[in-house]
């Protein structure tokens, strides 16, 4: 058991229950409550989170309590995490594996769909040169032969 410099059995000094549910407040889902059952971490509370917004795997969820960010190692005890406790939550994208750019598909309802095939070092500027110069071709086409 971890002790203080006085020597003191600092987990024992005052009686800790672990919280059943905690409240989760998020800027733009509004609050819920979370039951942390068979958690003790703020890893597990992300975890949970997470499943129950049924987030993609490329967000992930940060979450604060009374101002400070909590980080994932940190158990409940720690934090001294009381049943009902309040958190904020903001959502993260995170950076997904570097994938390399292989194609651009361009979906419009007033045009038909095409792909083009680019590479990772395709700028932005080439491929509008692309789509113009399709576009072009196809009004060249549909208006006819020239006369």
């Amino acid at each position: 058991m971890p002790e203080d410099e006085g020597g003191w059995d600092v987990e024992s000094l005052l009686p800790y229950t672990p919280p059943s549910w905690v409240e989760v407040r998020g800027s733009s889902r509004g609050s819920f409550r979370v039951q942390c059952e068979g958690v003790d971490s703020i890893a597990g509370l992300q975890w949970l989170v997470h499943e129950r917004l049924m987030l993609q795997p490329n967000q992930g969820v940060r979450l604060s309590h009374w101002g400070r960010e909590c980080r994932g190692e940190e158990t409940f005890r720690s934090l001294s995490l009381q049943t009902g406790a309040k958190f904020e939550m903001v959502l993260l994208l995170q950076r997904a594996p570097d994938a390399q750019l292989a194609r651009v598909r361009i979906a419009c309802s007033a045009l038909r769909t095409r792909q083009y095939a680019v590479d990772a070092a395709t700028t932005v500027l080439q491929l509008k040169t692309l789509i113009e110069s399709g576009a072009k071709a196809a009004t060249t086409y549909l208006s006819g032969p020239p006369s």
